[in-house]
């Protein structure tokens, strides 16, 4: 009795698994027909189900896969009909490929004259394509100026060593003491950065600072300092034009500058060292308490500051340079390096150009500014602010390595 159950049940095992043979058998049978079959039909029909495939992405705006659709067609058959280069040409247009979307669309208008279906359809594409293609031209003039001036601004400083933090003994300790230290060569820029030059920048990437996504900068009102959420960098508070200093821009919208600087042009664009702005301000290392010059007669020549200034900054290179060709190391607003603030720092700092690492929370900042005394100006002076700080009197130089 039980060999009998046995074997009925071993049946039915077997009956169940031929019918699951026989099943997968008869689909994939199907699927080789139906496969056949479609690579068997006539061409136009194929045509016909690649454009609707076409037409469908187009209403899901899936541009990428309507393009492919229309390269298919394109490949599939020469005599294509006048609606194909309408849509082919919105597509384009979609994804961005301008000059290829205008030729398909002016084909449309030769093969279907004014009275095809979509031709004012395709005059007002025409009118935006070539909108977008003289924005494109524009943007490649700008980008090509933008570079021009970006390395004729720049000056090769041939390294070497000097004493950095040498002091001059009236009333501002730089808290580095004298020592040797040595910087290979660099490039720096000739000016601090513009808001032109800052503006490129943000118009490319989107980019906010972060006074724009914060709480805003400090302001001066003529009388005292303030934060307001809405000034930044465009709108700090008072008049500016496009060859000013930008201000109000923190060390870290300073970084994301020069990183920008970097994958535009692949290459190594940074903040100066601290070493490196010393070095390039003392016109390699010379002994000059300002930028240019060691006579406090002379200052007035050189820099924007509290007894010249008229309470404001002023447009980049009015002053005279220093040796270098170098303008407003000292004066006209403070600038933001590479170096983190190191109050303590001493002979066994690094003796390179090299980025100095610190536990410190704050970064290195050179020059003074256009509200600062002389004794502020000095090339060996320096002081320490947050990253994020954001101010109406700091701004930024940027370096390049060779």
């Amino acid at each position: 009795m039980k060999s009998s159950l046995k074997r009925l049940r071993q049946q039915a095992v077997i009956t169940v698994l031929h019918s699951l043979i026989l099943t997968l058998s008869v689909n994939t049978l199907i699927f080789t027909i139906a496969y056949a079959q479609e690579e068997d039909l006539p061409i136009e029909i194929q045509a016909d189900l690649i454009m609707k495939s076409a037409k469908k992405n187009i209403v899901e705006e899936k541009w990428d896969a309507a393009v492919l659709d229309f390269e298919k067609l394109s490949t599939l058959r020469k005599n294509l009909p006048s609606e194909y280069y309408y849509n082919y040409g919105k597509v384009l247009f979609e994804t961005g490929k301008y000059n290829n979307s205008l030729v398909n669309l002016k084909k449309y208008i030769k093969l279907a004259g004014r009275d095809g279906e979509y031709y004012n359809d395709v005059l007002g594409f025409i009118v935006e394509v070539e909108e977008k293609l003289t924005e494109q031209d524009e943007k490649k003039e700008l980008t090509k100026h933008f570079l021009e001036n970006l390395y004729k601004n720049m000056v090769l400083v041939k390294g070497g060593c000097f004493k950095i933090g040498e002091a001059f003994h009236d009333g501002i300790d730089s808290g580095i003491p004298e020592h040797e230290a040595c910087v290979d060569d660099f490039y720096i820029g000739k000016y601090e950065v513009k808001i032109d030059e800052f503006r490129q920048f943000v118009k490319e990437t989107g980019y906010k600072t972060e006074a724009e996504t914060g709480d805003g900068m400090h302001y001066w009102t003529g009388s005292e300092i303030k934060k307001d959420k809405n000034k930044y960098w465009d709108n700090p508070g008072f008049s500016q034009t496009d060859i000013h200093p930008v201000v109000g821009v923190s060390w870290n919208d300073a970084q994301e500058y020069v990183n920008w600087l970097s994958n535009k042009t692949g290459k190594e664009f940074r903040l100066p060292t601290e070493a490196e702005w010393e070095y390039a301000a003392r016109s390699e290392g010379k002994s000059e308490k300002w930028s240019g010059t060691d006579n406090e007669s002379e200052l007035g020549r050189y820099a924007w500051y509290k007894k010249n200034s008229g309470e404001r900054n002023h447009p980049v290179g009015q002053k005279w340079s220093n040796e270098l060709g170098l303008y407003d190391m000292s004066g006209n607003v403070w600038e933001w390096v590479q170096d983190w603030y190191d109050s303590d720092c001493d002979e066994s700092s690094p003796e390179n150009n090299l980025k100095k690492m610190s536990s410190s929370p704050r970064q290195a900042i050179r020059g003074g500014s256009w509200d600062d005394l002389p004794n502020r100006l000095h090339t060996t002076n320096r002081i320490g602010h947050t990253p994020y700080n954001r101010c109406f009197n700091l701004g930024f130089r940027i370096a390049r390595t060779p």
